[in-house]
């Protein structure tokens, strides 16, 4: 399994100002099958409810109401099915106005959108100050995860607003205003990679401390890879970047190619393999052995298949429908689909053993006559 991963630019919200709302640009970038993420917090600590906005889940820990210790501070989720269909803007609304209010968004890429969260943060330790820890908590995988975290602070004039230590990779840093002349609300949010059944703990120290908050996720990745024994192999996975699946056996087969949609690759046993998926950019499948192919798909692009074994064949064809191609036999071709077919071309004279041989080309029968030598 592949972690999903942080990418483009976060947009951010800033207000030193009173009022019940953060307001958020959609970040440049955004494609199907990706999540938007957002950090958002409040300098609030008589809150009877948490910020809300349709198709947006609060992950990590539960809203507390009237937080005085943690004030309104949390990550919130939103899976992107059509990028086209997303408005430019987001707006968080909250029951009360608040003096100062910030929050950043951002994208994630490579999230099994059908059961994305691994495990959520339960709570935060803020002792010893400055240093606010991020309590260690369950996570339902060990495979390749990706792990978000934010922190949420009041920090009071003259302290700096960036904080001193920081885990993993920083997203954002945002505060309600510049400077330190002013007290600011501010929240820090990162990520790092993680492949463990516990999140561990998470530490992020600032000069001062107050109204400290911590929360975090595990979102879980796509592309899940199981090799059940020698010579089987399956691979089922939505993915938007490369996809590469080796078998290194008897019968080895190897696939690689870059899908925006579900792709699903099998082999139930020696000499058949099969490939299955709509893709968008070149699919290529080959086995180095003699046995059976079949490649299904829906293609418009390259899509290629070659056995190189007795009987061999070699395909390649650029198709706008869906295209079958089977090697059923040794020396039997078949071709179903509209496509162009691009193959070695036959010669005009073959030696055979006797009689004549018959082949189905482009739906014509073509008949080869012997010539003896």
């Amino acid at each position: 399994m592949v972690a999903p991963e942080v990418v483009g630019t976060a947009t951010t919200f800033a207000s030193a100002t009173s009022g019940a709302t953060i307001v958020l640009d959609k970040p440049t970038g955004l494609i199907d099958g990706d999540m938007l993420v957002a950090a958002l917090r409040t300098m609030g600590s008589t809150s009877p409810s948490d910020f809300a906005l349709s198709g947006w889940t609060r992950r990590g820990y539960a809203f507390a109401p009237n937080d005085s210790a943690g004030r309104v501070t949390g990550l919130y989720t939103h899976p992107v099915s059509s990028a086209a269909s997303e408005p430019a803007t987001y707006t968080f609304t909250k029951s009360v106005a608040d003096a100062r209010r910030v929050g950043a968004m951002f994208i994630v890429r490579g999230v099994d959108l059908a059961n994305p969260v691994a495990g959520n943060s339960v709570g935060w330790d803020a002792t010893p100050t400055p240093r606010i820890q991020l309590n260690a908590f369950a996570v339902d995988t060990t495979d390749a995860a990706l792990l978000l975290y934010a922190w949420g602070n009041e920090v009071t004039s003259p302290n700096a607003t960036a904080p001193t230590i920081i885990p993993g990779a920083e997203i954002a840093l945002v505060p309600s205003s510049s400077g330190t002349g002013a007290t600011r609300s501010v929240v820090w949010v990162g990520w790092e990679s993680i492949a463990a059944s516990s999140s561990g703990n998470k530490s992020l120290t600032w000069t001062n401390v107050n109204g400290p908050a911590a929360t975090g996720v595990v979102l879980r990745g796509l592309n899940v890879v199981s090799r059940t024994g020698d010579g089987s192999v399956s691979v089922v996975g939505s993915a938007t970047r490369a996809l590469a699946v080796a078998v290194a056996a008897s019968g080895g087969v190897s696939v690689s190619g870059s899908a925006s949609a579900t792709v699903t690759v099998s082999r139930a046993a020696d000499g058949a393999v099969s490939v299955s998926g709509a893709a968008a950019v070149a699919v290529a499948v080959s086995r180095a052995a003699d046995g059976g192919v079949t490649v299904v798909g829906a293609a418009v692009a390259v899509v290629g298949v070659a056995v190189a074994a007795p009987g061999a064949v070699t395909v390649g064809a650029v198709a706008s429908v869906a295209l079958a191609v089977a090697v059923e036999a040794v020396g039997s071709v078949l071709v179903v689909g509209t496509a162009v077919v691009q193959g070695p071309s036959f010669p005009d004279v073959l030696t055979l053993a006797g009689g004549v041989d018959q082949y189905t080309l482009d739906g014509s029968v073509e008949v080869l006559t012997l010539e003896v030598r």
